[in-house]
């Protein structure tokens, strides 16, 4: 028991927090905003992630056969002095979610990766 207890703690902490928003300067970024719009409030990102994934589809035989890649641009943004790197997903044109990562500084992360 007691370790099935420490283990859910140890997810926990190790996970990132999601946030609704976060403050990019003196604008409101948020979870559903259009790409181009994040960019202009808040300039280029301090570090940028793209992760691609097969899409895959069972045919009608049942056999599953790759139907092109889904692709996922995940943005890092340096909030400034003594807060956490907001990581921002973006899928499509829109922002999909909003992360705040156990993280301060873009040279900590490049160094994780």
């Amino acid at each position: 028991m007691n370790c099935r207890l420490l283990l859910v703690c140890a997810c926990l902490v190790a996970s990132p927090a999601i946030a609704d928003s976060f403050r990019c300067g003196g604008e409101l970024v948020r979870a559903g905003m259009d790409a181009r719009e994040i960019r202009d409030k808040c300039g280029p990102a301090g570090a940028t992630r793209i992760v691609q994934k097969p899409v895959m589809v069972t045919l009608a035989n049942g056999r599953r056969v790759r139907r092109g890649t889904e692709i996922t641009y995940l943005w890092y943004y340096d909030r400034g002095p003594n807060q956490y790197i907001a990581r921002v997903t973006i899928r499509g044109p829109t922002a999909e979610q909003i992360d705040i990562l156990d993280v301060k500084s873009i040279a900590a992360l490049r160094d994780d990766q």
